[in-house]
């Protein structure tokens, strides 16, 4: 049983039914015949394409795609070669600009060698002299290397006398004269230079000398 539209109403009708339910109108004989929905048409489907039996690949297809792939190739290497030979010399710097340079590696400076602490001296020469006019003889009394006090009596001019002492030794001579006229005197002299000195003229007269080292 299908439906169709009343003409008159418009409401769904049965084809079978001789009278619209809904206004009472009369059926016509070609509505009964022809459904007011046609039937929907089934889509056809393809029948699948089977491969025909004992087919193989063919080789051709294979060679063409790998022609390609090195064609491809060729003109990539072509390409890179022509950028690379036309490349020019390196652009000049322009004036006022300052050239890249690579910074030397820094240099690691020794420590200076310190200077030697001075010597200090601890040992000197020490030499007594005594001189006089012609004819003069004197009486010395002086201090010796090892500190004793050592006396010479009638000593002829000029006289001396030479040792070792340390730093701190205190040094002392004097001579007096023998006679009734005439002069002397004494000296000290350190690592030879002259440290003390003294003098006198005159009958029984005495010069002395002393000093620390």
């Amino acid at each position: 049983m299908a439906l169709i539209q009343c003409s008159e109403c418009g409401g769904k009708v049965s084809t079978t039914a001789k009278t619209c339910p809904h206004c009472g109108a009369e059926v016509p004989v070609q509505a009964k015949s022809a459904p007011l929905v046609p039937p929907m048409a089934q889509p056809s489907t393809p029948a699948p394409v089977e491969p025909a039996k004992g087919a193989k690949p063919k080789l051709r297809d294979g060679l063409v795609g790998c022609g390609v792939v090195l064609v491809l190739l060729a003109c990539v290497v072509i390409l890179i070669a022509t950028s690379s030979g036309n490349k020019g010399p390196a652009p000049a710097a322009a004036p006022g600009s300052v050239a890249a340079t690579s910074m030397p590696a820094p240099t690691r400076t020794p420590w200076p060698t310190p200077a030697p602490l001075p010597t200090i001296k601890t040992t000197y020469e020490l030499r007594y002299r005594v001189v006089g006019g012609s004819g003069v003889s004197a009486s010395l009394t002086y201090r010796n290397a090892t500190g004793d006090t050592e006396q010479v009596g009638n000593q002829g001019l000029p006289w001396e006398k030479t040792f070792t002492v340390r730093a701190g030794y205190f040094a002392y001579i004097s001579a007096q004269n023998r006679h009734d006229s005439g002069g002397l005197g004494c000296e000290i002299w350190l690592d030879g230079v002259l440290m003390k000195q003294s003098s006198s003229s005159g009958a029984y007269v005495i010069a002395s000398c002393n000093g620390t080292v």
